[in-house]
């Protein structure tokens, strides 16, 4: 599975993201995740959300797995679960659930400082404007 990115000129910023599910030998599926960046900016979009990107394949990992292992548990027992196997799955969601409500948290902090920076900085050009209105009085 792959996507490629066509916001930009190529020129610019090219991406392309690939998901390969294989087959591994003695059962099981080997899944590899890149991403690759081109153009001018690829070096900017590197460092400034280049870690971010690889916690969040790792993430996208650890959920496919969670799902694949959820509806393989589900089918070999004909659609329903052992009590053992419905804990599992269950505290796979709940652990996931857990992650996505922390990474709520950190965009709703993340928003509202700033919200507060613009409010700083919205006071501090006003407290200016007054200081030179006062000058010119």
């Amino acid at each position: 599975m792959a996507w490629k990115a066509t916001g930009w000129a190529r020129w610019q910023l090219c991406s392309e993201r690939v998901m390969q599910f294989v087959e591994a030998d003695g059962g099981g599926t080997e899944y590899t995740c890149w991403e690759t960046f081109g153009g001018l900016l690829a070096p900017t979009v590197r460092r400034t959300v280049g870690k971010v990107l690889v916690e969040r394949m790792r993430d996208n990992a650890r959920d496919a797995r969670v799902f694949m292992e959820s509806r393989m548990a589900g089918a070999m027992v004909g659609g329903m679960l052992s009590g053992k196997e419905e804990e599992i799955v269950m505290g796979m969601e709940v652990e996931v659930q857990g992650e996505l409500k922390a990474r709520e948290n950190i965009k709703d902090r993340t928003r509202q400082k700033g919200v507060e920076r613009r409010q700083r900085i919205l006071a501090r050009r006003a407290r200016a404007r007054l200081r030179m209105r006062r000058k010119t009085v």
